[in-house]
């Protein structure tokens, strides 16, 4: 479970589709760090504007525009349907979990 593996509770943590007003989001007031976690690559260029495919946008920290003064941090992950059975695939989740990690606990 990726959450877990993030170490977060499941009052820290949303699932957020694409398609809905992201704009609303920011920064929590208590400072705690925030990373938002993209999966596929359509997905992942909406939500930051870049025009790479997703393997070149893998293991970049993207920026997730939110129309005010907080840049959220993004990670570009597969498709969770490309994942499946595949353990190469797996494995570059896998690498992707460990970059958003890494995100949180040095934020």
């Amino acid at each position: 479970n990726i959450v877990k593996v993030l170490g977060l509770s499941s009052r820290e943590w949303s699932w957020k589709l694409p398609g809905e007003d992201l704009s609303k989001l920011g920064m929590p007031e208590d400072g705690l760090p925030v990373v938002a976690f993209a999966f596929g690559g359509p997905t992942v260029q909406q939500i930051t504007g870049e025009r790479d495919p997703l393997p070149q946008l893998r293991e970049t920290i993207l920026a997730l525009n939110t129309g005010n003064d907080d840049e959220i941090p993004v990670v570009a992950s597969q498709d969770l349907m490309q994942v499946v059975g595949k353990p190469k695939e797996k494995a570059l989740l896998w690498q992707d979990i460990l970059l958003a990690k890494s995100i949180l606990q040095n934020t």
